[in-house]
């Protein structure tokens, strides 16, 4: 059997959301890590399908996409391969411009089989004005955002039945996005439990950061809801001027900074930076150290189709305070405490909970036993996962 794995969208999704290590990226990887490491890989030929100007980003991405038994295809987009007819094409990450491209591709050839996994979530996210604030110039006004919104609702409404009904094989990683897809023309859907790159080991670091922090991550992205978060933790930092946490912020580019911290001045006259530490990209190494490091992770995201990084904090063992919206409370269960990610009150409530060691360490013991269930339900779902891409 001759099967096509699609990293070039994977690479796509990168750049688009401008950063090298996302859940999508994070799920590939661990997804092509694991078919590396079964038996599939001798039994057919795998293609792996590459931009042209293809570069790894790191030795774990490298390491992955050079594995020999892999045959290599680079081409600058999906449409220009000369597919095998009785051949699958699996897609790990799936979006609008997938869902269009497939159904290009299945008029040229009608008898390949397409796979892709989707998480059916980011024309689902509320409309949030507040997004605006994350940008400057004519992106400031909140125009773009708002057109932008109601285009995706209304295009995903009269064809997103026609695109999805193009796939022979759907597979998701919450039961949220599950339910999204229900009633749609959907042949094959399957769910399973997504794993990260650590789900089978843990990486330990020696360097040990001074300061007390709590972590939050992808604070670049208006849907992680940074600005909320921030507010709320100055709301927190005035009422106890003696506390000494901080606020790691990571995957931030410096113009989003300057225009989060423009923003949060209207609100907060006493705002002090030092209260604050930004972090533009960072390697997946990186992220693993704050993750160790770190008080607890502050998730205040508006949505999600899974939610990496609460799977992230679990495996290393710390607290998490997370929105209970979408598939969230799915991948954390009751080792979270929850807040309302668009009410900044309930998210400086959640941070003071934590503030209280018999608190914090009370909800550490539950994401110990929580990891330990994890742990057997990725390896579980992912061999189930496996078969059924390799599988006609």
């Amino acid at each position: 059997m001759k099967i096509y794995i699609d990293y070039f969208s994977h690479v796509a999704l990168s750049r688009r959301v401008g950063q090298k290590y996302n859940g999508g990226d994070n799920g590939t990887k661990l997804l092509l890590h694991d078919i590396i490491h079964s038996d599939y890989c001798k039994q057919h030929q795998v293609y792996l399908i590459l931009p042209k100007d293809f570069s790894a980003s790191d030795e774990y991405e490298t390491e992955i996409v050079d594995y020999e038994l892999f045959i290599k295809i680079y081409t600058a987009s999906l449409l220009e391969i000369d597919y095998f007819d009785d051949a699958i094409l699996f897609i790990p990450v799936v979006c609008g411009r997938e869902m269009i491209m497939v159904n290009q591709i299945k008029k040229k050839f009608p008898y390949l089989k397409v796979y892709g996994r989707i998480h059916d979530k980011n024309h689902n996210l509320p409309l949030d004005l507040q997004d605006r604030y994350y940008y400057s110039g004519f992106k400031r006004t909140g125009i773009p955002s708002v057109v932008d919104w109601i285009g995706k609702k209304i295009y995903f409404k009269l064809r997103y039945k026609q695109w999805i009904s193009n796939f022979d094989k759907i597979f998701t990683v919450s039961n949220y996005s599950l339910q999204a897809l229900k009633n749609r023309n959907i042949r094959f859907i399957s769910y399973y439990y997504q794993g990260t790159l650590n789900c089978f080991g843990q990486v330990s670091f020696n360097v040990k950061d001074n300061e007390d922090f709590i972590l939050f991550v992808n604070g670049g992205r208006p849907e992680k809801n940074s600005l909320r978060a921030i507010r709320a933790f100055l709301d927190f930092k005035d009422k106890h001027p003696n506390n000494s946490v901080k606020l790691y912020i990571t995957s931030t580019k410096p113009e989003t900074q300057n225009n989060l911290i423009r923003s949060i001045r209207r609100y907060n006259k006493k705002f002090i930076l030092e209260n604050i530490k930004f972090f533009e990209y960072i390697s997946y190494q990186h992220l693993q150290q704050l993750f160790q490091q770190c008080k607890f992770l502050l998730f205040a995201s508006k949505g999600e189709g899974f939610g990496i990084p609460i799977l992230e904090a679990i495996e290393n063992e710390k607290p998490v305070l997370a929105s209970w919206t979408t598939s969230i409370p799915e991948v954390a269960g009751p080792a979270a405490f929850y807040i309302d990610p668009m009410n900044i009150k309930s998210i400086e409530r959640g941070i003071e909970y934590f503030m209280d060691d018999a608190n914090l360490s009370y909800y550490k013991q539950l994401v110990k036993r929580r990891k330990a269930l994890i742990a057997e339900l990725v390896r579980f779902d992912t061999e189930i996962l496996i078969n059924e891409i390799f599988s006609e």
